[in-house]
């Protein structure tokens, strides 16, 4: 004989202790029992709460704590039922837990330097732990870089709950890049029959970039001679995704003129995904756009413009960004400096005298007067050529009159010499002194 069934009934708010028997596996009726009294100094539990013994084939004791009558409601039944004496070999039980077992959310966006908790929930809760392991692979993210390395981790969801969540690292790498993804995947091949899926096994992970787009602006440290030219390449620092773009400004200064009629134009190379507007105009910009673009290079053409001038700078640099999904933000890096357009065109002088000739005792004036003043760090020396008969120091001298900038050299004997030195220097002027012999 198997061992007893033993149940408790609540019915009208009123406990009653049942018994049924199997024999060779067949229910014998139940036989309803008046609760036993109260037995002093066994109870644990008081207040609210009763104990109730329950004697079952007259050698076996177990003890059911109930509720208060005052819990039930009128009319209820409730069969709380305990398998005594048995073995699991007497009794083999079917677990007949269903539910259904999901994602909180497939799709999930995340930040660098974030520990991610996904969930996985059950439709109902189950009897027993559930045990369910979840394979995590890199979609654009790399393993180990991107997110810690552990490529398997296995959930329990414990009896009675209805969901559980693990932990992923999100590492911050401290690298420019587009967002990236990792998937999730659950693997339900190894739990009860009653488990199904109840929609995607696979959770996406999308992971947002933390940092700056750095925009790189450089250039050869050489001047440019007009007639010639000098490079400058442009970079976002990466190739941007589809869905990003980038607007970069580009400023000018110095003492150059940038136009088509001016010292100098800007012009931009052809690249898959760059767009240059306004380079001679007053608001030059550089447009990227994803796929694909990734850097440009610009041309400074220092114009031959025919005019003899001074040395003039030009400092190409970097404006404001505007950017479009961009993550990280974005900044700038002007690693380009400052270069001078050396002229192209001749300093003309000119060699003047008074009218007539000179009478011994008198004098002559004569001017050297150059195309331009010459500025701070220039200077031209200029040698005097002397011919005729007349011998200097016997028939004639040379004076040198005061001029800002201008000094005379070897008037007397030698190579007569006029140096000119800036800021300001532009005419020079010497006499010729006819002796009386």
């Amino acid at each position: 004989m198997h061992g007893p069934v033993i149940g408790v009934s609540l019915y009208k708010k009123m406990p009653k202790i049942l018994f049924c028997s199997r024999i060779a596996g067949k229910a014998m009726p139940i036989i309803f029992l008046p609760p036993p009294p109260r037995v002093p100094g066994l109870s644990p539990c008081g207040g609210a709460w009763r104990r109730v013994w329950l004697l079952a084939c007259g050698a076996f004791c177990m003890a059911l704590a109930l509720p208060a009558q005052s819990q039930f409601l009128e009319g209820s039944h409730e069969l709380l039922g305990a398998d005594v004496g048995a073995s699991a070999n007497d009794f083999p039980v079917t677990d007949n837990d269903t539910a259904e077992v999901s994602w909180g959310r497939t799709s999930i966006s995340v930040g660098e330097a974030f520990h991610l908790e996904p969930v996985i929930r059950l439709s109902a809760a189950l009897s027993a732990d559930l045990e369910i392991p979840v394979t995590i692979t890199g979609g654009t993210a790399t393993s180990g870089v991107d997110y810690d390395s552990t490529a398997t981790r296995t959930l329990t969801i414990s009896a009675g709950e209805t969901g559980g969540a693990f932990t992923i690292i999100i590492l911050d790498d401290k690298v420019d890049e587009p967002k990236e993804t990792l998937e999730l995947t659950m693997d339900l091949s190894g739990v009860p029959a009653g488990v199904t899926a109840g929609g995607s096994t696979v959770a996406t992970v999308t992971i947002t970039d933390n940092d700056a787009t750095v925009v790189t602006l450089s250039g050869t440290m050489a001047d440019v001679v007009e007639g010639g030219t000098k490079s400058y390449t442009l970079s976002p620092g990466r190739a941007l995704v589809s869905g990003e773009s980038l607007t970069v400004a580009l400023t000018a200064s110095g003492t150059a003129q940038r136009g088509s009629s001016r010292d100098y134009t800007l012009t931009c190379a052809s690249a898959s995904g760059v767009a240059c507007t306004g380079l001679d105009g007053s608001t030059p910009q550089v447009v990227f756009t994803g796929p694909s673009a990734s850097e440009v290079g610009l041309t400074l053409s220092a114009r031959r413009d025919g005019v003899d001038e001074i040395r003039e700078t030009v400092d190409l640099g970097l404006g404001t960004l505007s950017r479009a999904r961009l993550d990280g933000g974005a900044s700038t890096s002007d690693q380009a400096t400052a270069a001078r357009i050396i002229d192209g065109d001749m300093t003309t002088l000119r060699l003047s005298a008074e009218t007539g000739d000179v009478v011994e005792g008198g004098t002559k004036s004569f001017t050297v007067t150059l195309g331009r003043a010459l500025v701070l760090g220039e200077s031209l020396t200029l040698s005097l050529s002397l011919g005729g008969d007349a011998t200097r120091g016997t028939d004639y001298t040379l004076g040198c009159a005061s001029a800002a900038g201008v000094s005379c050299i070897n008037l007397a004997s030698g190579t007569p010499r006029l140096r000119f030195t800036g800021p300001s220097a532009k005419t020079g002027s010497f006499r010729l002194n006819a002796n009386t012999d």
